[in-house]
């Protein structure tokens, strides 16, 4: 009987030592440490111009043009996981049925060469109050909406494709359509913004320049009706974007370890306003202390009244507590004896079951022996 013996052997040996998992995919859930390794190892000179469309409200399309220097030959993986992927195309060839899983684009080995490389993908990206990186804030006071990124920690995948770590570095360029009544403000200086149209009414195409090498999660730009309170210093202005409507008469610029921080006085009128409403709420609270005084003073006795019952309570239940906590202890203490019954009689029984156990492996062993003595 070769053939039971060896089988029984061969599932022996695999219920003991187990089955091995293969190794994770870099293409999963989020950017692995392995992806990142390996990109870092592979990637060089990044560069994304970007352009976005904000004439929608609840979503952005868009376009990002990647280059890089690819110094080792493999298969290039950039990370989106936004409302849609659209056109693909690589060093100036449309890629058909490009490999996506909702969270990564990879681009195969043999559309990339070692060297420069021009990646272009179209793309659509969500715009909302929350859970997205085009965060949409609808100003209850002057009832406009703003816009602006949130990429931090790792939501710049979210935005558009990249490779979202941060010691992939790039310049970034960026071309925004908005509102033309609306400013616009990113992370380099605007070159020059020029007028249009569209089905949304007239539109501004806001260019920037490029910016130095920065991580991808600090990528950001603001877009809304704004307006503008510029504060004058020595060496350059510093411009700030406020909520449309509001004023304000100076800007004062704190230093807090050498760094400049700003800080904003609004106009006389709208604290005025303000002063007023607290006058009127301090009114109100004065006669409200009028009207129950002489009820103050029984609710203060009714307080102590409860007092006194809620610790005659308290003392009662820590006595019940006492009593159930011996109760527990002496049920624990005897279940414990009965475990330790059972466990003495159940080590008996393994070790009987080993000893058998031992036995019949060793006769399979001489019978195996012999059978392959036999077979010489």
């Amino acid at each position: 009987m070769p053939l039971p013996v060896a089988a029984l052997a061969l599932a022996f040996s695999a219920i003991i030592g187990g089955v091995h998992p293969g190794a994770d995919s870099l293409l999963g859930t989020g950017v692995s440490r392995a992806l990142a390794t390996a990109r870092a190892a592979q990637i060089r000179d990044v560069r994304y111009a970007l352009s976005f469309d904000l004439t929608e409200r609840d979503s952005s399309r868009g376009t990002v043009t990647a280059r890089f220097r690819v110094v080792k030959r493999g298969d290039v993986i950039l990370d989106f996981r936004g409302q849609r992927l659209g056109a693909v195309e690589v060093n100036g060839s449309a890629l058909t049925s490009p490999r996506f899983n909702g969270a990564h684009l990879s681009i195969p080995a043999r559309s990339v060469v070692v060297g420069e490389n021009v990646v272009t993908v179209s793309f659509v990206t969500k715009i909302a109050a929350a859970g997205a990186s085009i965060i949409r804030y609808h100003d209850a006071t002057d009832g406009a909406e703003y816009l602006y990124t949130l990429l931090v920690p790792a939501d710049a995948n979210q935005l558009f494709p990249c490779f979202d770590q941060p010691d992939l570095k790039a310049r970034v360029t960026l071309r925004i359509n908005a509102p033309s009544e609306w400013r616009v403000l990113a992370n380099a200086p605007e070159v020059a913004p020029t007028s249009g149209s569209g089905s949304h009414g007239t539109l501004a195409e806001h260019q920037f320049g490029e910016t130095e090498p920065i991580s991808t999660y600090l990528i950001a730009f603001a877009a809304g009706p704004w307006s503008t309170v510029t504060a004058k210093t020595s060496k350059k202005p510093i411009e700030l974007l406020v909520k449309h409507g509001q004023q304000y008469s100076t800007v004062a610029l704190s230093y807090f370890e050498g760094l400049k921080y700003p800080r904003l006085e609004r106009i006389e009128g709208e604290l005025k306003a303000v002063n007023t409403r607290i006058d009127a709420l301090e009114s109100k609270v004065d006669a409200l202390d009028s009207k129950f005084e002489g009820k103050f003073d029984a609710l203060t006795t009714s307080i102590g009244f409860l007092d006194g019952k809620l610790e005659s309570f308290r003392r009662k239940l820590s006595a019940e507590i006492r009593r159930v906590d011996e109760k527990l202890s002496a049920e624990i203490r005897r279940v414990e004896g009965t475990l330790s019954a059972d466990f003495v009689r159940i080590e008996s029984n393994v070790d009987v079951r080993l000893v058998a156990m031992d036995r019949g492996m060793e006769f399979l062993r001489r019978e195996l022996l012999a059978e392959i003595r036999a077979a010489h």
